[in-house]
């Protein structure tokens, strides 16, 4: 075989191109000797256990924690996976229990945004676009998306066909496979290898800011007239942000606030109110829910 013919590294977490010239230099592949583990949501290497990761993407590119010569064989190096029933990489959405006691529809609460909302929005839209200019794809930079192994070689590279799986990794009782095609094998290397299902022209060399559903800190008091219920959620989106009720039932949607993350939350009300003449107040570091008693008793607690 020509010494100068280009290899592909098979080692865990390195996937480099390598001549034989290259090997001979010390220490040249960064590699994963452990195997993959994936485990109630989390992934990580079991060589290097303490960086869990919960986005796929991100756990395939974490670097080798271990230095050695590159391989093209793919039992050199390769890992026999922890054996241990896995689940599904992907979140279940939050469960909601509350049902409405009341057969009156949710009303949409209207809304009031503070200038200094407005503000910090500007500012935030002016931060994302003056770090998006700042992106420039270096040579060697690799394609994001799922399965393609894809690389940026010069301006051409956009035009290349980007071969992927569009769908999100999925572990369980054992098996792998894409939720896009569902090819299913219990071979970790075969299920990387499993060419992509869906052509685009055009590589994707940055991740994008994928919506991430979050837990908000919230707290309530009352006055004889009003139940005032505070979201802390910075910088949230007034057309992306519903708030619903009738008399016993609150529903609650940040669907983008600090430009990413979402909220939702749905409650049976400790008491009744008057949802026609309730309100929503935003401001640049929380929401403001300003529900108008139905009579002037006391709640005992915020949710029944």
């Amino acid at each position: 075989m020509p010494e100068k013919e280009n290899k592909t590294c098979r080692r865990k977490g390195c996937g480099k191109q390598f001549t034989e010239e290259d090997n001979k230099k010390a220490g040249v592949c960064q590699y994963h000797p452990g195997a993959p583990f994936f485990h109630e949501g989390l992934k990580y290497w079991t060589c290097c256990e303490k960086k869990k990761f919960t986005d796929f993407t991100e756990f395939l590119g974490h670097p080798g924690c271990t230095s050695g010569q590159h391989s093209d064989s793919p039992e050199d190096g390769a890992p026999v996976e922890k054996e241990e029933k896995v689940e599904q990489t992907h979140f279940a959405p939050i469960a909601v229990n509350a049902v409405p006691r009341s057969q009156d529809p949710l009303i949409i609460l209207p809304k009031k945004v503070s200038t200094s909302l407005v503000q910090a929005l500007e500012k935030q839209s002016q931060e994302v676009q003056a770090a998006l200019a700042d992106r420039v794809v270096k040579p060697g930079q690799k394609c994001t998306r799922n399965a393609c192994k894809a690389e940026y070689v010069n301006e051409d590279s956009d035009k290349d066909t980007c071969k992927h799986h569009p769908g999100a990794p999925v572990f369980h009782e054992g098996y792998k496979y894409w939720s896009c095609c569902k090819k299913k094998t219990t071979e970790f290397d075969e299920f990387l290898d499993q060419p992509g299902c869906e052509d685009v022209i055009g590589h994707q060399w940055f991740k994008p800011d994928n919506a991430e559903q979050k837990k908000c800190r919230y707290d309530w008091i009352q006055t004889p007239a009003n139940v005032v219920i505070t979201v802390f959620a910075k910088n949230c989106e007034p057309d992306e942000t519903t708030i619903k009720a009738n008399c016993d039932t609150l529903e609650i949607n940040l669907n983008k606030f600090q430009r990413t993350n979402t909220f939702e939350l749905k409650m049976q009300l400790g008491g009744e109110i008057d949802a026609e003449n309730s309100k929503v107040d935003m401001k640049s570091t929380k929401v403001d829910i300003v529900l108008k008693k139905k009579d002037e008793s006391q709640w005992d607690t915020l949710e029944k």
